[in-house]
């Protein structure tokens, strides 16, 4: 069944979201997205991520450098190729690490998720990848965990490379939850199945190009007030946030087997990107 087909009380948008982050991994030439879910506890954030299956994926509820490194160590060639996202469902457990272990796993993400982990030496692991093993990551986490100003996560360096989504819901659809669980229809659901396939080229006509700079704009605008929790002068000019966002639509048109963005995949770019940042407005897009 297609996911749009689905009961949804209130997730839809999320589910769209991380279906064309996820199908990042399959566009050509294009290094797979990266997102930062965020959202207040009991908001279905965790439960939402781990019902993607699909080949190329791998759920991660702890982690470390170590163990990333160890997990692609014992990768046969073939997989290495096909690994393309790493999900991580609970930031929290991380946190709980100490800062170092904490800082050695954010350097070694950046690098997964921009150049590519090609040589890890650790006491345990030696590896050598060639091709260089490059993957978009998926992490949940709240806004009391990633809010904290201790909390290394908040680097400018490091959040530019996630598409934030942020949500909430309303209290009418909070009260709808609440019903829908008491009912248990939600124990019904099924995990959403997304078939591997060969990385495809797809071509974004320039003037829907030319439309994105000011999304990107104000996504680098956004992360930047964010992490620094003031305005600092602009720093970041958005040109990382042009490239993700060029995939991104790339993603949604090969979700919809496209060749070619079109208008309406910019459509559902659109109605998707008010969520792109960590003002946790409403959760009310019910698709299409």
């Amino acid at each position: 069944m297609p996911l749009s087909e689905r009961k949804t009380i209130g997730m839809d948008a999320l589910r769209r979201h991380l279906r064309y982050v996820i199908y990042s991994g399959f566009v050509k030439e294009e290094r797979p997205l990266s997102t930062l879910v965020l959202a207040h506890p009991e908001r279905a954030k965790t439960s939402e991520v781990v019902k993607f299956n699909v080949p190329g994926c791998i759920v991660m509820n702890d982690l470390t450098a170590y163990g990333l490194a160890e997990i692609i160590e014992k990768m046969s060639e073939t997989e290495r190729t096909l690994f393309h996202h790493l999900t991580i469902p609970d930031l929290e457990r991380i946190r709980a690490r100490s800062r170092s272990v904490r800082a050695e796993l954010i350097a070694t993400l950046q690098i997964a998720m921009q150049e590519g982990l090609t040589r890890v030496r650790t006491h345990f692991v030696k590896l050598e990848c060639n091709p260089p093993v490059r993957i978009g990551v998926i992490i949940c986490t709240t806004p009391d965990d990633l809010f904290d100003r201790r909390s290394v996560f908040r680097r400018v360096s490091f959040l530019s490379r996630l598409i934030p989504f942020s949500y909430d819901f309303s209290d009418e659809r909070k009260a709808q939850i609440l019903e829908y669980v008491k009912k248990e229809d939600h124990l019904k659901e099924e995990s959403f199945d997304i078939e591997f396939r060969s990385k495809a080229d797809v071509l974004l006509p320039v003037p829907i190009k030319n439309k994105l700079v000011p999304y990107a704009k104000m996504m680098a605008s956004k992360i930047e007030r964010f992490a620094s929790r003031e305005e600092t002068g602009g720093r970041l000019i958005g040109t990382r946030a042009v490239e993700q966002l060029i995939c991104y639509l790339k993603a949604v048109a090969i979700s919809n087997d496209r060749p070619i963005v079109t208008g309406e995949d910019f459509n559902e770019f659109g109605r998707l990107f008010s969520f792109f940042n960590f003002d946790m407005n409403n959760l009310n897009y019910e698709g299409s």
